[in-house]
């Protein structure tokens, strides 16, 4: 009734979503573009709930009029990163939701979260509560959930963890962590893929990733390399501690911490009357009291 009223009055007596929603599966049952438009629009200026974001977000799946309805699933992948973008704390909330919800989150470049470790051991307990038989496991890390894990983020102490998992396959396991290590030396194979296909970045992580070379002789000994850019150092001041990511020496797992200094240079743009016009004119950061902890990284908050 409500299709055909709309096809007279071009209006809809119901104002609900979950009306709006029954109108625009009819339409969309009935080949009628325009209706199916015009709920897609009132949907768009409603509140959005969790619930009805999942049903928006299924929406592509559902009806034949993907265009039309692009912009509520947009509306839905918005609410689901912004309530979810502090990774840590609705860890526990993510892992009741479904497949669908968990790839909008982890593909969000913004995603708050202490380290790429912490989104690869939330994706196997993900993978293993809600698909308990093995095979499943392996398909569903495979062709979905593997790729939103930003394995060339990892520490080289988790990447060990990959191949010996039995969740993944032993070929897809190989070459994840294979594509990470050269990610992490290569800076030909970084730059490509860095420039081909999806771009492979970083979040905003707490512990900001390493690369570690480990020597067996004359002795025992690592060597980190700790690349800190300028924004980063912008990004995270003037909170000023900095960590790195943990790593293995000795036996120990320790990590580099750092204090964050700015200073800036200035310089006279002018004078006039006896009076100097004084402006910043640039700004420079550097690291002082870099520091070695062995204290296990979550034991720092």
């Amino acid at each position: 009734m409500d299709l055909l009223g709309f096809m007279y009055s071009n209006t809809l007596s119901t104002s609900s979503i979950s009306g709006f929603l029954d109108v625009l599966m009819v339409a969309d049952k009935f080949k009628a573009p325009s209706c199916v438009k015009y709920c897609s629009r009132l949907l768009q200026r409603l509140p959005i709930t969790c619930v009805y974001a999942l049903v928006f977000l299924d929406l592509p799946s559902t009806v034949g009029m993907v265009a039309a309805v692009q912009p509520l699933v947009f509306a839905a992948t918005q609410y689901f990163t912004c309530r979810y973008n502090n990774f840590m704390k609705y860890k526990k909330d993510l892992l009741k939701l479904p497949c669908a919800v968990i790839e909008v989150v982890l593909s969000c470049d913004d995603l708050e979260v202490d380290s790429e470790d912490d989104i690869y051991d939330f994706v196997l307990e993900w993978v293993n509560l809600h698909h308990p038989i093995s095979d499943e496991r392996r398909s569903i890390l495979a062709m979905k959930l593997s790729e939103h894990v930003r394995f060339p983020f990892m520490s080289c102490k988790k990447l060990r963890e990959v191949l010996s998992c039995g969740d993944f396959d032993s070929l897809v396991s190989s070459k994840l962590v294979l594509g990470a290590l050269l990610f992490k030396v290569d800076p030909s194979y970084r730059h490509h893929a860095l420039t081909t296909g999806i771009p492979i970045i970083g979040r905003d992580y707490k512990y900001i990733p390493i690369t570690v070379v480990e020597f067996q002789s004359p002795r025992e000994q690592v060597t980190v390399y700790f690349n800190l850019k300028r924004e980063d150092c912008t990004r995270r001041f003037p909170l000023h501690r900095i960590y790195s990511q943990s790593f293995d020496l000795a036996g120990q797992s320790c990590l580099f911490t750092g204090l964050i200094m700015m200073h800036m240079i200035f310089a006279a743009l002018g004078c006039s009357w006896g009076c100097m016009t004084i402006n910043p004119c640039r700004m420079f950061w550097w690291i002082t009291s870099f520091s070695l902890r062995s204290n296990r990284v979550k034991n720092l908050q």
